[in-house]
């Protein structure tokens, strides 16, 4: 049995190791790997804890704010942009890119890459605001939680974002970003 598993062990491809791998990561669930004061404290910037479902939490920083638009960077270079509310508009550098387009109150146009699907109809809703706890640098804090009902007829695709404030600043967000993902946690820590 052992010579059968090493034989056939070495003779699969290379880039079925590198599947199989990858569909070990996304169904293994890793840990939250929460932020911490001490963590927080050590950072010099501003900086987001960024993880889709099922994957490695990663950090990015803050790398400029302009026209109320706020640019984070990671160590492989990739960059999120979030607007003033917490909201993803724009993503580069990870496998499946999407930009949105204002075009109105309460519409965007959006962009899909990977695969591709330009200027697609994208129109949301913001439910009541509702009031509750979270955990936050060692602390549970109050934080109010407004959540989004979206849906971009076209391309059949609806679901839901939550978005959580505190002191008028977006703390956290679970956000899903392309019909082709799992929702992405954003966790935001300003300096």
């Amino acid at each position: 049995m052992c010579i059968f598993l090493v034989c056939a062990c070495t003779t699969i491809p290379i880039g079925y190791l590198d599947t199989l791998g990858t569909a070990y990561k996304s169904l293994r669930n890793y840990p939250g790997t929460e932020i911490d004061k001490d963590y927080y404290d050590g950072f010099q910037y501003s900086f987001i804890r960024a993880q889709f479902s099922g994957a490695p939490p990663v950090i990015l920083v803050l790398s400029k704010v302009e026209n109320n638009e706020f640019f984070w960077v990671g160590s492989d270079g990739s960059t999120l942009t979030t607007n003033q509310d917490g909201k993803i508009i724009k993503t580069e550098g990870i496998n499946r890119d999407i930009e949105f387009i204002s075009t109105g109150k309460k519409k965007y146009k959006l962009n899909l890459f990977n695969p591709d699907a330009f200027y697609q109809p994208y129109e949301f809703n913001l439910t009541e605001s509702s009031y509750t706890n979270i955990n936050y640098l060692d602390s549970e804090i109050l934080v109010m939680l407004k959540e989004e009902e979206f849906y971009s007829k076209i391309i059949g695709w609806k679901n839901k974002n939550r978005y959580y404030y505190y002191e008028g600043r977006p703390i956290r967000t679970v956000q899903n970003i392309h019909p082709y993902l799992p929702s992405l946690r954003l966790d935001f820590y300003y300096k």
